[in-house]
């Protein structure tokens, strides 16, 4: 059930016929096994995501080999262009990016989901369970002064590092979730305040900026192998 071409919001229905069994789902962080009796005639149903916490078998010892009668129809949300499929964290620089069909949208080609994450402490791992690609664009409103959303625990907007660290430990805990889902890591834009017709941009943001982008390039630059890749931009990178 793990194959590209689910797609990573449906649900996985199956139903049994013939005799009674017993299918066991185990926990793949701690082993605790579950189970399930599915009798003649019954559905059970499982989302896309499940097969990513938990493995799921036909107890062996339930099957009597000299009478056993049993078939199982699983039914599957699959379409070939699942295997583009993206999920956007990001802050109000994406919210224009539509999915779905229609003018201004990405069409069938590229089925998705947008959250929104207007600071790296939004950007919830699991959302990106199913997805083949993740693009993060956040980080800008963690290094500005102020910020609606702000919380009080969150790091001092100049204290770059921790930020870093911060967005590091969301994309290892993404890459443990969903080893097989590609982190694409958006720059992070310019900003400043527009006086009039002008814009004023914050030295000390825009030096915040630099090291920003210093730090990202150190890590992830040369990791492709860890399946996180750099969104390029010629005037930012």
């Amino acid at each position: 059930d793990n194959e590209k071409t689910i797609d990573p919001q449906s649900i996985i229905h199956s139903l049994s016929i013939g005799d009674d069994a017993t299918l066991i789902f185990k926990d793949k962080t701690n082993g605790i096994e579950n189970e399930l009796t599915v009798t003649n005639n019954s559905v059970y149903r499982m989302s896309a995501k499940s097969q990513l916490f938990f493995t799921h078998r036909i107890e062996r010892d339930s099957i009597s080999e000299d009478s056993f009668s049993r078939y199982s129809i699983t039914l599957r949300a699959i379409n070939r262009n699942n295997t583009r499929s993206t999920i956007i964290l990001g802050d109000s620089n994406v919210k224009h990016i539509k999915f779905g069909k229609g003018r201004n949208t990405f069409g069938d080609a590229m089925p998705g989901a947008k959250k929104t994450a207007y600071h790296i402490h939004d950007i919830n791992p699991s959302d990106c369970i199913g997805y083949c690609n993740a693009v993060l664009h956040v980080g800008i409103n963690d290094l500005k002064d102020y910020s609606k959303g702000r919380r009080e625990d969150d790091p001092a907007p100049d204290d770059i590092h921790s930020h870093f660290k911060n967005l590091t430990a969301k994309i290892e805990e993404i890459q443990t979730l969903t080893p097989h889902t590609r982190i694409h890591l958006s720059p992070v834009l310019p900003t400043g305040l527009i006086t009039g017709v002008t814009t004023v941009f914050c030295p000390a943001v825009e030096s915040s900026l630099h090291l920003w982008k210093k730090l990202l390039k150190k890590k992830y630059k040369t990791e492709h192998c860890c399946n996180v890749f750099m969104c390029r931009h010629h005037k930012l990178w």
